[in-house]
């Protein structure tokens, strides 16, 4: 399950597995703008070669209102009720679709609406790029399944059912990604009968031709070897010695691959300090470190924040592959190595100290 989460300047992808002990299988960072929005979705489409995701939306680009609501109305006096008390609660109008609510106990009700200009423009990017969107949902509703709400989204059960049931926004002119699916389908199968279609008339011709050419070929054949052997004068017999050359082959050098060192880190504990001086970096890391399978990945701030480089500390006797992974996953940033090494009583076994990222 794919998970784009938008946040004010960046976006996080990434692929879940949400019953897998290491639920977060891969993830890429990509940064955007409202004018580079379907850019960046046509990028993440080429990365996880799909076109179905559950979009996470960041607090700032939503709200989030909880109301009162008379259980005893009907479906369309409670939409109608709740539509009332959005003009009170919400700064701007809304249309229908931009919207949802869903019933939360006896006589409440939770609903979720997107930012107006924000929902534009993620509504025009979906439809360039032709997404397939199984979910829209706020931090908010998303964090209280899993304090992460990357794996809060990709939890969600309720994606179809009663109206009252489900928290979901359909956007404008949007299909259901069940139904984009089928219709891509249908088109995929079309095309596909159309190309065999093609490729058998040109095989069809290539093959006549060829037989075409093998015939003309095997009449003058005929036609040369008959006057050989109509016409041939009789010749003196001259023997020809004749030499055979046998080639010696050279042994080839035979070269052995180095093996790389596997290093079992799930049972290191590592740390991530954000001294970069931009809020939330240090989650950001933690995504991407995630993968690489260490037991606890933490985050908390440095001693300062103004790191240019990021810098690594291990306790003596960690083997240097560990530093080579977390440079692998951190391709962003300028990552070394400390010279400081880590108290054998440390807590942590890693300390990563997140400075700037590359230009």
């Amino acid at each position: 399950m794919i998970i784009i989460a938008i946040a004010k300047d960046k976006i996080i992808t990434a692929e879940i597995n949400p019953g897998a002990k290491e639920k977060i299988l891969q993830s890429y960072e990509f940064g955007w703008t409202s004018e580079t929005l379907d850019l960046a979705f046509a990028e993440i489409v080429k990365r996880f070669k799909t076109k179905k995701f559950r979009i996470l939306v960041a607090d700032e680009f939503s709200y989030a209102v909880r109301l009162d609501v008379d259980e005893n109305l009907s479906h369309e006096a409670k939409r109608d009720y709740i539509t009332d008390q959005l003009k009170e609660k919400i700064p701007e109008s809304l249309e229908a679709g931009e919207w949802d609510y869903k019933e939360v106990g006896v006589g409440s009700a939770l609903v979720f609406a997107l930012v107006g200009d924000f929902y534009k423009t993620l509504s025009s990017s979906i439809e360039n790029v032709g997404l397939m969107v199984e979910a829209i949902e706020p931090e908010v509703v998303a964090k209280t399944r899993d304090a992460n709400p990357i794996i809060g989204l990709a939890m969600k059960e309720d994606i179809a059912g009663r109206d009252e049931e489900v928290l979901n926004i359909t956007l404008k002119d949007g299909k259901k990604a069940t139904e984009t699916e089928t219709e891509g389908e249908t088109q995929e199968v079309s095309k596909e009968e159309e190309t065999k279609s093609e490729k058998k008339g040109v095989l069809t011709f290539r093959m006549s031709f060829t037989t075409l050419i093998l015939l003309i070929l095997f009449v003058i054949g005929l036609i040369v070897l008959a006057k050989m052997f109509l016409f041939k004068k009789p010749e003196e017999s001259v023997e020809t010695p004749q030499v055979t050359l046998t080639p010696t082959l050279a042994p080839m050098p035979t070269v052995e691959p180095t093996p790389e060192e596997e290093v079992d880190v799930s049972g290191y504990k590592v740390q991530v300090q954000n001294g970069s001086g931009v809020v939330g970096e240090a989650g950001s890391v933690k995504v991407l470190l995630d993968p690489i399978g260490f037991s606890t990945v933490d985050t908390g701030n440095a001693d300062k924040s103004d790191y240019v480089e990021t810098q690594v500390k291990m306790k003596e006797g960690i083997n240097d592959q560990v530093l080579v992974l977390i440079k692998e996953a951190l391709v962003d940033y300028e990552v070394v190595k400390s010279d400081e090494t880590l108290a054998e009583d440390s807590e942590y076994d890693v300390v990563v100290i997140v400075g700037k990222k590359r230009d």
